[in-house]
């Protein structure tokens, strides 16, 4: 089963022929499959059969699909409690489902919920050791997340003996897997040379590049930071380019490239100088940023000194 980003099962987006003939019926009169499928309708919501998102009745029917045994269903109903989606939260219970499923059942996508949950003594007690079996587990079952967070594990000797040599394979691993921070964080690797593997600044930056172009937003920053320093060799200094990274990296919230941002408009580098852009850049962070707040304060006197 495919999952959502969030975790939930959602299958295919595309809904079966035979939805049309018990979706208006009672919940409690379908079978497992229609279920599961009901509840992935309700969960998303769909246009085309005439259902609207209506989480609630995604949980009641998640609920029922678990009572006749649907794994998962149970995962998703875990899930649900876990943030509080239909159902008032309880991370207590939806660790007690989640665990019985990674433990029982052998669920990958429970063990690594498990794990998760394990390292962060979300409605359990933190647990490092136990967190990383069940990263584990997950991983040989294919949850392609669950690599890297043993990257994490043992570049931080978490529930494990500090080993950067193994956090470097699985980052690799994750990383050839298609796994956008683990992309990241290798290239952090590769541009400091950590982990006692040989610094290569164009393997950061290509790195960096696939994680940026995926979304991820500190690799995003980063692009901005090496287009703007020419640090890296064979590609060159690229203000426009920094800015573009810069303000992509600023819609995802990094701090640090809003304020870059504004001080490229602040002092005209790269940029035609507008300090009522720069002002408009800190002023939307100040209330989040210490720094921006103070930016905000000096281009406003460098702005009124002008007029």
């Amino acid at each position: 089963k495919e999952l959502s980003k969030d975790g939930y099962n959602t299958s295919s987006n595309i809904p079966s022929s035979s939805v049309l003939d018990f979706k208006d019926k009672n919940l409690s009169s379908l079978d497992k499959e229609q279920l599961e499928e009901i509840a992935r309708l309700y969960y998303q919501g769909n246009t085309v059969v005439g259902i609207e998102k209506n989480v609630s009745k995604a949980f009641e029917a998640w609920a029922l699909a678990s009572d006749l045994g649907s794994i998962e269903a149970k995962y998703s109903r875990a899930m649900c409690l876990r943030e509080g989606v239909g159902v008032e939260q309880n991370s207590e219970l939806a660790f007690a489902e989640i665990i019985i499923l990674a433990e029982t059942n052998n669920y990958n996508l429970a063990h690594y919920t498990a794990a998760l949950m394990l390292l962060q003594g979300e409605g359990v007690a933190t647990d490092e050791k136990r967190a990383f079996k069940h990263f584990h587990e997950a991983a040989k079952g294919g949850v392609q997340p669950a690599l890297y967070n043993m990257g994490n594990c043992f570049a931080f000797g978490r529930g494990v003996e500090k080993d950067e040599e193994k956090a470097f394979r699985c980052y690799e691993a994750a990383a050839e897997a298609g796994d956008p921070s683990a992309k990241f964080t290798l290239g952090t690797w590769y541009f400091s040379g950590k982990g006692n593997i040989p610094r290569d600044t164009l393997k950061a930056f290509q790195l960096q590049s696939e994680a940026a172009n995926e979304g991820h937003p500190a690799a995003m920053f980063n692009m901005g930071a090496m287009y703007m320093s020419g640090s890296v060799e064979s590609i060159e200094k690229d203000l426009n380019k920094a800015r573009q990274w810069f303000e992509k990296a600023a819609e995802a919230n990094i701090i640090e490239a809003a304020i870059n941002l504004g001080n490229m408009y602040r002092e005209g580098y790269g940029v035609e100088k507008d300090l009522m852009k720069a002002f408009n850049i800190f002023h939307q962070y100040s209330n989040r940023n210490d720094i921006c707040k103070e930016l905000a304060a000096i281009v406003k006197k460098e702005i009124d000194s002008n007029l």
